[in-house]
């Protein structure tokens, strides 16, 4: 692992550093915060220093050079912020005062020579899981697939060989509830490039709902495999999403009932993170239609927020199948620390992502960071507050709705529309909240 040492004493950028330098450059982060823990971290071991550009007022980049100097240091040094006076000069990699964790992981991976590839491969298994709906629309096998025998040890079968059938075997194991098989590490490249391919093809074609409804959750996880191993948009993802976006836009259009999309889900043998991606969609759509201020941009904009809004969990949600919901991630003891902190900032590192996206919807970024009611995108608010956007609190109130709906589900109790709307109310007090609860009174459940 490389070794950082971080300057600061912002408690939040901390945390923020700390989570996202562990995932993409495996990096063991020490948190120093006074000049004396400053002095003893700094040694030869050391591989990267950063340093805010003030810590506790003073010039903090000038305190760390000065120490460098007096212990003959020739670590590389990144300054965070221009208030400093060693800002911009000759051996000091200096970038803006802002949370752009996406452009300090790429400036580190560039002055570490670290690739995407290296990216991709760190820390990988022997085998590598792939969502299996991304394998739907492979007809022969690119590489050997293994399914895992059970789910505490590492022990896997091969069900197809390499060059042989594949799409026969991928259905009947839909149809049997698996949701991963398996891949040698070496191959994932190999796997993702194929299957956009296909993915491509088949999103040019005329398609019924129900097909429009598989090949967009095909896209959903390939993004999603995608952006668990470099957190960077290319042109591929782009290209993809936005006509996975369109195409979800399309059925939720379609479709008179809830409860019609519901059974669309359900027969397809959707993953529960997309059937309630998809859902929420349905719900926010609603309301934008039947709010005063809606427009179509603003449906556009939510259906292209909650393509996205939940990308970062499945990584989670494929590691533990046996939970659904986002305080089932928080409230255990299964998952470990690094885990929790994607929960708690998957908000925050989707709409990092995003922002590279040419012609994104203006605001999405914002709308993706507050779809759980925080400003920051870390954290879930426990009360709602009006310091947000309107079509985040969109999302909130439709999000809910949907989590209400299938929690009944689950429990195998009959819920009515009404009986949801009142757990809303009773949920959201404030006036804006109630406003867009009102548009539910003639939702078709």
């Amino acid at each position: 692992m490389m070794k950082v040492v971080l300057y600061s004493d912002n408690e939040v950028i901390n945390d923020l550093y700390v989570i996202n330098l562990q995932i993409f450059v495996d990096a063991q982060v020490l948190v120093v915060s006074n000049v004396d823990s400053l002095k003893e971290a700094l040694t030869s071991e050391v591989e990267l220093i950063i340093t805010l550009s003030q810590v506790e007022g003073r010039d903090a980049g000038a305190e760390v050079q000065t120490i460098m100097k007096d212990g003959s240091l020739q670590t590389p040094l990144l300054l965070i912020g221009e208030k400093s006076s060693i800002a911009h000069t000759h051996g000091v990699e200096t970038l803006p005062g802002n949370l752009n964790l996406q452009l300090l992981i790429r400036t580190i991976a560039k002055m570490f020579n670290i690739t995407a590839k290296d990216m991709a491969f760190k820390d990988l298994p022997d085998f590598y899981p792939i969502p299996i709906k991304i394998l739907s629309n492979i007809d022969t096998a690119p590489c050997d697939i293994y399914l895992k025998m059970t789910r505490t040890k590492e022990e896997y079968a091969k069900i197809v060989d390499v060059g042989r059938s594949l799409s026969v075997k991928v259905k009947m194991y839909l149809q049997r509830g698996v949701e991963t098989l398996y891949i040698p590490k070496d191959q994932r490249a190999v796997v993702a490039n194929l299957a956009s391919q296909r993915l491509n093809e088949k999103l040019q074609e005329k398609m019924t709902p129900d097909m429009a409804i598989d090949v967009v959750e095909q896209g959903f996880e390939l993004i999603a495999e995608e952006l668990s191993q470099n957190p960077q948009a290319n042109e591929e993802m782009v290209k993809i999403s936005k006509s996975c976006v369109s195409a979800v836009s399309s059925v939720i259009n379609s479709v008179p009932k809830i409860k019609s999309l519901l059974q669309s889900l359900l027969e397809n043998k959707s993953r529960f993170i997309y059937m309630h991606s998809v859902m929420t969609t349905y719900i926010s759509n609603h309301i934008i239609k039947n709010i005063s201020w809606g427009s179509e941009e603003h449906a556009e904009k939510v259906a292209f927020v909650l393509f996205f809004h939940d990308m970062f969990l499945i990584p989670v949600y494929n590691k533990y199948p046996e939970f659904k919901y986002e305080e089932d991630l928080i409230f255990n003891q299964v998952l470990d620390d690094k885990e929790k902190e994607i929960v708690l900032s998957h908000a925050r590192m989707a709409s990092e992502m995003i922002r590279n996206f040419p012609r994104m919807p203006m605001g999405a970024d914002a709308i993706l960071q507050q779809h759980h009611g925080m400003n920051g995108g870390v954290g879930f608010a426990l009360e709602y507050q009006d310091d947000i956007s309107p079509l985040a609190k969109v999302i909130i109130v439709a999000e809910e709705f949907v989590n209400i709906a299938l929690k009944s589900k689950d429990e195998g109790t009959a819920i009515t529309k009404d009986q949801v709307v009142s757990q809303l109310r009773t949920r959201f007090t404030r006036h804006t909240y109630k406003k867009i609860i009102d548009t539910l009174d003639n939702l078709q459940f």
